[in-house]
């Protein structure tokens, strides 16, 4: 499905991908949610947040907003850049490869994970 673009895919196959990534994204958005307490992929959200935070001279909090905006931007800016560059020099996974280098900054197996403690009954 990330293999071949815009022409070379059918139909159907545009629509699961769309399906698969937008539920991709729904859940790095409330995992966001569940971890940090704001909506990661809710630009609208987090720019209102920042919006009132700032009306309400809560200059820290809307600093973290912003950096949030921010990142957003950038992110999405260093995808396109490596995406345009990779599809320059016909790599044909480079969506793959987008994807996975996003995902691997979160997920570390070797990070320990909020788990409950063992009893020692």
């Amino acid at each position: 499905m990330l293999i071949t673009t815009e022409d070379a895919r059918s139909h159907s196959a545009d629509s699961r991908l769309a399906c698969t990534l937008a539920a991709a994204a729904g859940a790095l958005n409330i995992a966001a949610f569940e971890i940090v307490g704001f909506f990661s992929a809710s630009m609208t959200g987090n720019v209102s947040s920042l919006s009132d935070h700032l009306a309400k001279a809560k200059l820290g909090a809307g600093l973290f907003f912003l950096s949030v905006v921010c990142l957003f931007i950038t992110g999405s800016l260093i995808s396109t850049l490596v995406i345009n560059s990779g599809r320059r020099r016909n790599i044909c996974t480079i969506y793959l490869c987008v994807c996975h280098s996003g995902r691997s900054q979160f997920c570390h197996p070797a990070d320990p994970v909020d788990a409950p403690e063992k009893s020692g009954a």
